[in-house]
């Protein structure tokens, strides 16, 4: 089990610094949207693709590593952090795995943590871009004459009933 453990807060510990490391990304990111430096902002994309791509990768490495012990167990239950809890709990563990255990956890709170930033600087990119891109539509719009209202969307491709009195036109 200490080996298991031991490895569990090793790929933890690895997302929580490659998450970290994606959130100075998104930083900086998010100083080149408002800067307008569309070169900065291509040159930096596949820097935010690789680092996404890294979690995504040591994430699925740590599902894989936490379902073959459950396995390796014989849990028949869910098999998530709160059934992880529970059958350490059941076990007769040495001082040393109790403290791995720990650095377990803490790994966790902290991983949790830094992924909460990375989604709220990620929503902030997002909203960035949308005002951006209603500005430059609205922008167009004026310079050729067009008529009615910028066509824009959400986050989600739904097509929004147009602009309200906090978008770029004001």
């Amino acid at each position: 089990m200490l080996e298991f453990l031991t490895l569990l807060a090793s790929h933890l510990n690895e997302l929580k610094e490659t998450s970290q490391e994606l959130l100075e990304v998104l930083n900086e990111y998010q100083s080149y949207l408002v800067e307008g430096n569309l070169a900065k902002i291509e040159e930096i994309t596949p820097r935010i693709d690789k680092l996404a791509g890294k979690v995504k990768f040591v994430d699925n490495s740590r599902k894989q590593l936490v379902e073959q012990f459950f396995e390796r167990m014989g849990w028949m239950g869910p098999k998530n952090f709160s059934s992880l809890v529970k059958l350490i709990s059941s076990k007769e563990i040495s001082d040393e795995e109790a403290a791995a255990f720990e650095s377990v956890k803490q790994s966790r709170e902290e991983l949790i943590k830094v992924l909460a930033e990375v989604d709220a600087q990620n929503s902030l990119n997002i909203t960035l871009i949308n005002q951006a891109m209603s500005f430059a539509d609205v922008s167009l719009r004026m310079l050729l004459g067009a008529e009615g209202g910028p066509e824009t969307y959400g986050p989600k491709g739904e097509e929004n009933a147009g602009p309200s009195f906090l978008d770029a036109q004001v």
